[in-house]
């Protein structure tokens, strides 16, 4: 059985999965054409602070990797996350680029510009 911690973990990565793919996608539009895939495998949790000084929000961190074909890796994102602890309201704070990793030849035909 896993550890509570790690179902949390697992937990929180599966309710932001739809912001994941939501920002890969926006991010991703001017550079690939077509959507980088996110699975709850693609997704690990960073970091989580509380911030009671700015309101009473928890921020989360989110390392992504998004693939293109057949699971091909194509980056690192780091995504912050807000949420507001008065109304649950959730905010992407930044979605950004932290390593990208070379697209093989076969799949350059989706390739708009390089990243």
């Amino acid at each position: 059985m896993k550890s509570s911690n790690k179902l949390c973990e697992d937990a929180l990565c599966a309710i932001f999965l739809p912001y994941a793919k939501a920002e890969a996608c926006k991010f991703y539009k001017d550079f690939l054409t077509v959507k980088p895939s996110i699975m709850i495998y693609c997704i690990k949790l960073v970091n989580i602070r509380h911030s009671p000084c700015e309101g009473s929000k928890y921020i989360l961190d989110f390392d992504i990797y998004p693939y293109i074909g057949a699971h091909v890796t194509i980056a690192v994102n780091r995504m912050t996350v807000c949420i507001n602890a008065y109304d649950g309201e959730i905010t992407v704070v930044s979605f950004k680029q932290v390593r990208s990793f070379p697209i093989p030849n076969h799949l350059w035909d989706v390739v708009c510009q390089p990243f």
